[in-house]
């Protein structure tokens, strides 16, 4: 597959957009329904993510085709391992800061909550094991 430049771009104006909303900017727009509505609605960090979803949908999509173009078939286990191992060291050094906080008191500390993430189950966490730290995964 080759390299897509102007994706770079567009991944830089989403990451801009979370950033933007983070760090509370929003409350310098003026006070008016243009720009607390509308425009906000456009630079928000909701607009990056779902930018950021639909360049991996695309881009995850384009894998699976040439994949398939090339082997006349999609390897799904291959796939996931792929992707998997991608994951892996940011994952690791998001678990093992989240655990450092958790160690240090900076956070709340649920066992349960860090371990149903590590296997992709936050979305079922109790919502007494629930931190959102851990919402992102």
């Amino acid at each position: 597959m080759k390299f897509i430049r102007g994706f770079d771009s567009l991944r830089g104006i989403a990451i801009s957009f979370v950033l933007l909303t983070h760090l509370g900017l929003y409350i310098y727009l003026p006070d008016n329904d243009l720009f607390q509505i509308r425009v906000w609605k456009l630079i928000s960090g909701g607009t990056g993510v779902q930018l950021f979803f639909t360049l991996s949908g695309f881009l995850i999509t384009l894998i699976v085709l040439a994949e398939k173009s090339k082997f006349s078939r999609v390897n799904f286990k291959n796939f996931y391992a792929r992707r998997f191992l991608r994951l892996l060291p940011p994952l690791l050094i998001f678990y093992i800061t989240i655990a450092i906080l958790m160690k240090l008191g900076m956070i709340q500390t649920t066992a349960f909550g860090l371990l149903l993430s590590f296997f992709y189950l936050y979305n079922f966490v109790p919502y007494l094991h629930y931190t959102r730290e851990l919402g992102h995964t």
